[in-house]
């Protein structure tokens, strides 16, 4: 069964959107788990807003007040996904293949930039140290907040 997608983010699209709802039974909600949190968000949810209406902190030291705002250009709000999730677009596609982000070490990770993923099905969030969450430490993990890690 296909629905439309109604959620509001998707703007002028979202008549183009189509999601199936094989992947979880009809009316579920997928869950997002990021920063020690479980939380649900309609199908098709933009992940940057979902986390930030849930009070995780998406964004290291000063990128909390110099970002995009979810426009895809800055690269702050890059995450590592595992589970379904749209595609990369290609405005993902360019501001991960430029520096701090490289396109092969940001593929090898699996980063994907939050204000341009739309949650599909249930995910797995994790973040990075460094302005752009391009660093090597983990700041918070699916399992465990900020502060938590040993």
């Amino acid at each position: 069964m296909h629905l439309p997608c109604t959620y509001p983010e998707h703007g002028r699209f979202r008549d183009r959107h189509r999601f199936s709802h094989n992947h979880t039974s009809f009316g579920a909600m997928p869950q997002i788990t990021a920063a020690g949190q479980t939380f649900s968000c309609p199908i098709g949810a933009n992940l940057r807003r979902s986390l930030l209406d849930n009070n995780i902190d998406l964004h290291n030291g000063g990128s909390k007040l110099i970002n995009c705002r979810g426009l895809g250009t800055c690269g702050t709000c890059a995450v590592q996904l595992q589970g379904e999730a749209s595609p990369p677009n290609w405005r993902e596609q360019q501001r991960l293949g430029f520096p701090p982000h490289r396109r092969d070490a940001s593929t090898a990770k699996g980063l994907r930039l939050a204000c341009q993923t739309q949650v599909l099905g249930d995910i797995t969030v994790t973040k990075f140290e460094g302005f752009w969450g391009q660093a090597d430490t983990i700041r918070w993990s699916p399992q465990q907040g900020p502060g938590e890690l040993a």
